[in-house]
């Protein structure tokens, strides 16, 4: 019984010790590694290694394109994202419909129609002069809705503080949670908001407005004074005609038709903002989007365009027809006075246009100014 138990594990071992054991090269073996083909497969792998190209080193990027945003650079650009958003998303809107803006401006001074306006500037002065004077908006457009959305957004946090002291409800919370629609509360913070945010902006854009209606009226008023003195001319651009104003009249006079300017803004953006966030909280929270929807936010912005223009319209035709007949030194008080009346059709003249263009201004505007936040808040 030992004996057999033993026997297999003493006959395992010296077979492991055989194993382990070099064996001796065979005549075989011997005749195989001095036989001249491998020889030669030995010689040309040898070869092949000696030709093969070292290894690629992965690419190193330099520092710039390795940048990183530091810290205080990301909290830097996300408390400063609403004029951020809003500058970037104003240039590319405001540069896109210019052109309608221009045929507007015509259409108001001229009492023409818009097939007919939009030819006679083609045809007499080209896109470039449908572009004439685009400089000045672009920038103070840009600047101005700035100050406008960040007013707007101080405001409304103002507001909301004064509702929770006075009625106990909070406006914002309302606004932004999911489910709820608008209701007066909600309708009359916006309101507000933009009531304050629309009355800080004349201050700043009523010289620029103006300058940009001499340039849009130039080309016009050029030709007209050709056909009738036959050596008339007008200045365009910004800070010529600028200068020009303040030698001749004055530096107050680049605020002329200021009053109109303040109604208009006041009354306008009021509607504005209370349209753009009454319809996006319809369209989004309400039924559990995301606030930032980007089809909410470009039906928003593109009704409360227009809703507000069909208002505030009479008020900036009349602005319009005061600027115009200052810059061409005719009376300022025309010949049905500068009352407003909302039922006089030729208050509307250009209306039609001026829908468009802030239609797609502002479809274009909101849903980059939303995508432009969410972006920065990720940052």
């Amino acid at each position: 019984m030992g004996n057999n138990a033993s026997g297999p594990s003493i006959q395992s071992e010296k077979d492991q010790a055989q194993s382990h054991t070099p064996r001796p090269d065979s005549n075989m073996d011997r005749a195989m590694r001095n036989h001249p083909t491998t020889s030669v497969m030995n010689s040309t792998k040898q070869d092949q290694d000696t030709d093969r190209p070292p290894p690629v080193k992965k690419k190193q990027y330099s520092s710039i394109m390795a940048f990183r945003l530091s810290d205080d650079a990301r909290s830097w650009i996300k408390s400063n994202r609403t004029p951020i958003a809003t500058g970037i998303a104003s240039v590319s809107s405001t540069l896109i419909a210019y052109p309608l803006d221009f045929v507007k401006a015509r259409m108001q001074s001229y009492n023409t129609r818009f097939g007919a306006t939009a030819y006679d500037a083609w045809k007499h002065e080209g896109i470039k002069g449908m572009y004439r004077g685009c400089l000045t908006p672009i920038y103070t457009i840009a600047f101005v809705r700035v100050i406008s959305f960040t007013t707007f957004q101080s405001s409304k946090h103002f507001y909301d503080d004064f509702s929770k002291l006075q009625f106990g409800v909070s406006p914002l919370d309302m606004a932004n949670a999911p489910g709820q629609y608008p209701n007066i509360h909600t309708f009359g913070c916006f309101f507000f908001a933009g009531c304050a945010a629309g009355a800080v902006i004349p201050a700043f854009a009523a010289p620029f407005e103006l300058l940009k209606l001499k340039s849009q009226l130039a080309g016009k008023m050029a030709r007209d004074s050709n056909a009738k003195a036959g050596s008339a001319k007008f200045k365009t651009g910004t800070w010529g005609p600028a200068l020009d104003m303040i030698r001749e009249r004055g530096v107050f006079s680049l605020w002329k038709g200021f009053g109109y300017h303040l109604a208009r803004d006041t009354l306008g953006t009021a509607i504005y903002f209370s349209v753009y966030e009454a319809i996006k909280q319809t369209l989004a929270n309400a039924r559990g989007n995301d606030p930032t929807d980007r089809r909410a936010s470009m039906l928003a912005g593109g009704f409360c365009g227009m809703a507000s223009w069909i208002i505030i319209y009479p008020i900036d035709v009349k602005k319009t027809l005061y600027q115009k007949r200052f810059l061409s030194g005719e009376p300022l008080k025309g010949p049905s006075g500068n009352k407003l009346n909302y039922l006089n059709a030729a208050g509307y003249r250009g209306l039609g246009v001026s829908m468009v263009r802030s239609g797609v201004i502002n479809a274009m505007f909101f849903p980059v100014f939303e995508s432009l936040k969410r972006v920065i808040n990720a940052l």
